[in-house]
């Protein structure tokens, strides 16, 4: 069965669950448990067997809240991050695909959240006629002063990925180019891309563990 054909068929499951039988309800089920029990037991290639598998069905789920596309897959590879982060703590109930789901949701609209706060203090700003971090004291200089500190940590992080993950990395977080631009901008496959941003996005958050406290 073709990788269209296969989604395809995945949907319509979906759509109408009655319409399946139960030996491939539980045929589904069963590999994604496996799967489940091969991550926790740190095997990253069952991460990428994953990750392979559920992309494509995620994003495009995750496009019903984000304004892109590739807002969408930034959003399902960090709830695949977030999985392996704390693959030894996951309280799966039932399905590990429909648990995904579930997240890639709860992750949508936290960031929906987000920035729907940030454009209302935005807009509150403007409204007092003030800009952030510009005020008179120490106050701005010590933002000033923990930007920089950020910065430095992030470019020393970023020095220590791999060659390639690093270009990708920052082509994209740098330069923001999309995954299709980077692809014509480096010659690789969109999956390569794909990898080497999930690769990039381990390393420097495990780097900048500590940083987290004070976000």
């Amino acid at each position: 069965m073709s990788t269209d054909a296969a989604y395809l068929a995945e949907v319509l499951w979906c759509l109408d669950p009655r319409g399946s039988d139960d030996a491939a309800t539980r045929s589904g089920a069963e590999r994604y448990a496996e799967l489940l029990a091969r991550i926790r037991a740190d095997d990253g290639s069952a991460l990428t067997e994953l990750i392979g598998t559920l992309t494509r069905q995620l994003v495009h789920y995750a496009r019903r809240f984000s304004s892109s596309a590739d807002d969408a897959e930034d959003l399902v590879q960090d709830v695949f991050v977030w999985v392996w982060e704390r693959r030894h703590e996951l309280a799966v109930r039932g399905n590990f695909r429909t648990y995904l789901y579930t997240a890639v949701r709860h992750r949508a609209l936290d960031v929906r959240k987000h920035r729907n706060a940030e454009a209302a203090r935005i807009t509150a700003v403007h409204a007092a006629g003030r800009i952030p971090a510009m005020g008179g004291g120490t106050a701005g200089a010590d933002v000033a002063v923990d930007r920089r500190e950020i910065a430095d940590r992030l470019e020393a992080a970023l020095a220590t990925l791999p060659p390639r993950a690093r270009e990708v990395a920052l082509l994209r977080w740098q330069d923001g180019l999309s995954r299709a631009e980077i692809v014509d901008v480096m010659g690789v496959a969109l999956p390569t891309v794909k990898k080497d941003l999930m690769i990039a996005t381990q390393m420097t958050r495990a780097l900048l563990e500590d940083l987290r406290g004070s976000e």
